[in-house]
């Protein structure tokens, strides 16, 4: 089970686990070395009297050799946005000395949607942080679409049942027709896996244009969703018309996805943003969501204080 705050990872964590600990720890303490982390996994490993390994110290000098390469993935993959640096030894992780930019504003709120648990912690400061993660997930994909492009909300942070989301979404894309339930029996779905779409218009206004139908989550179950969102079974399941090119998928993730099976989360996932993607592209993002986001983390941070992790 992955770790979620305020708990602790354990020595059977992925590097991934290990690197967000890191960084949580460089968070609220300034600094984390890879020597602190072993040491940490041996306490662990003689409170819990683990039992069928060798040679705990051997393993656990694996995990943090394994964990600080992938933080220095994560500090390749949005160099502008990691909020943190490496030592000279490439042993210590320190928070950034040159000021906190949005981009790494952005990380630090996509790490504690990671960690904590948004089924209890995802209100802070009165705010939604799953709602958050749909509305910073439109503003990526119309980022990475172009200056033409054009994205917006359709998931269940909005108002309004299915009907009417699907109506406003045909009428923004000037195509699909209206609303129409495949089947005669009463509609239970919301939004059916679908939080964002994303498009490039043309000035005629006709069908036939490039469009991304997203997903969005927080959190690190998202494994068990990515195979919800079915653009072309949406379309079919719920509009009177038809999309006359086929949407792709996208899937927007809080968490940083482990590369050694990258390739086979995108023959699900489609165009796959993660936590790095998402700052990379988080050039231009309006100062409304940046003020929630700002709130959201400043206040999440404020509850780990209250558990501990000052």
């Amino acid at each position: 089970m992955a770790f979620k705050l305020p708990n602790y990872p354990s020595p059977r964590s992925s590097p991934s686990e290990l690197a967000d600990f890191a960084e949580l720890s460089t968070l609220f303490r300034g600094r984390c070395s890879a020597t602190e982390i072993q040491r940490f996994l041996s306490r662990i490993d003689e409170n819990d009297k683990n039992i069928g390994i060798e040679d705990n110290d051997l393993v656990n000098e694996g995990l943090s050799d394994a964990m600080m390469t992938e933080i220095g993935y994560r500090a390749n993959a949005c160099p502008d946005g990691y909020p943190f640096q490496t030592d000279p030894t490439g042993s210590l992780l320190l928070l950034r000395d040159d000021g906190q930019s949005i981009k790494a504003l952005i990380y630090r709120y996509l790490l504690f949607a990671t960690r904590l648990r948004m089924t209890n912690e995802k209100i802070q400061a009165g705010l939604d942080g799953t709602q958050i993660m749909e509305d910073l997930g439109a503003a990526i994909l119309g980022r990475y679409l172009g200056a033409r492009a054009k994205a917006e909300v359709f998931g269940t942070a909005r108002r309004g049942g299915i009907e009417a989301k699907v109506d406003a979404l045909c009428d923004s894309l000037k195509e699909g027709g209206r609303f129409e339930n495949v089947d005669t029996g009463p509609v239970n779905a919301n939004d059916d896996g679908l939080d964002v779409v994303g498009w490039i218009p043309f000035n005629d206004q006709l069908p036939a244009k490039l469009c991304v139908f997203g997903q969005c989550k927080t959190g690190t179950s998202w494994h068990e969703h990515i195979y919800r969102l079915q653009p072309t079974g949406f379309v079919r399941r719920w509009l009177s018309g038809t999309i006359v090119v086929d949407p792709l998928k996208a899937y927007f993730i809080a968490e940083s996805a482990d590369r050694a099976q990258w390739n086979g989360i995108c023959v699900y996932g489609g165009i796959f943003f993660d936590r790095c993607r998402i700052v990379d592209l988080a050039d231009s993002v309006e100062e409304s969501l940046i003020a929630n986001i700002e709130a959201w983390t400043n206040a999440a941070t404020d509850r780990l204080t209250q558990f501990g992790w000052s």
